[in-house]
């Protein structure tokens, strides 16, 4: 049992690193001067914040619920954190790739069920025709937009099943370049 909640803690872990180096690796996240004590105490309070949103996410969760639990990590940052975090604010396209990240790995690892969106990012923007967008600067009204434009060419489909086999086309090949044997 023990080492089940090791293993299970690890790849939390593991998922929260790799889903915070999407989500801010275009971003300037933080203030100059900001020491990496600092900076170290915002992750382990992201880390913390993102586990308790996506134990909802163990049982079926609404979209209107989905952005609302977005929109609360990005108010949640900017008042613990505004005094390290760029401008005093953090973009609410930074806080879905982390939670929408996030999710995706805890789905595919088959931990919680399906998550109602996906990580909207410069790959999923192209698809959508949509290569002038900056998802790091994308508010919630044009995050919203955006999922409505995928759920218009994905009629009755979920859309975080569209994104993983969209990624997986797209993942290791650019297009119209052949895999080397």
């Amino acid at each position: 049992m023990k080492l089940e909640y090791l293993q299970k803690d690890f790849l939390s872990h593991e998922f929260f690193v790799m889903s915070w180096s999407g989500a801010s690796q275009h971003n300037r996240i933080y203030r100059n001067g900001i020491s990496e004590k600092q900076k170290v105490n915002f992750r382990c309070f992201l880390f913390e914040k993102i586990r308790k949103i996506a134990e909802k996410y163990k049982g079926k969760v609404e979209e209107d619920e989905h952005v609302k639990n977005i929109q609360g990590l990005k108010n949640s940052i900017e008042l613990n954190y505004r005094d390290i975090i760029n401008e005093s604010s953090i973009s609410f396209g930074t806080c879905q790739k982390l939670v929408n990240l996030y999710l995706k790995y805890l789905w595919v690892d088959r931990q919680i069920t399906i998550p109602p969106h996906c990580p909207i990012d410069s790959k999923i923007l192209g698809l959508l025709g949509k290569k002038k967008i900056s998802w790091t600067k994308v508010e919630i009204d044009e995050y919203k937009g955006i999922i409505a434009d995928i759920k218009k060419i994905i009629p009755n489909r979920s859309i975080a099943e569209w994104e993983l086999e969209k990624f997986e086309e797209i993942r290791i090949y650019p297009p119209n370049e052949e895999p080397l044997n």
